[in-house]
């Protein structure tokens, strides 16, 4: 399994408060390291605030177990 930590940022003037995020991990070369889509519905952030969170990629979802993430990627949709 694979943790990630992220911290939500919100530029907007409204509150952001998305249902469902794609989560993609790539590793230093580019490839796909894990990917998911969780449910966010309980993540609001207030605008111009920050807010963390942890995002657990279960076994199956990890496509690449001896990435290299010296550097990585995040991709949020």
């Amino acid at each position: 399994r694979l943790v990630v930590g992220l911290l939500f940022r919100n530029g907007m003037s409204t509150p952001y408060s998305p249902e469902k995020l794609h989560v993609e991990i790539l590793d230093h070369a580019g490839d796909l390291v894990a990917a998911g889509t969780f449910d966010a519905s309980r993540v609001e952030v207030k605008p111009g605030t920050s807010r963390p969170w942890i995002v657990v990629f279960p076994p199956g979802a990890v496509k690449k177990a001896d990435a290299d993430l010296k550097r990585w990627k995040l991709k949020v949709t």
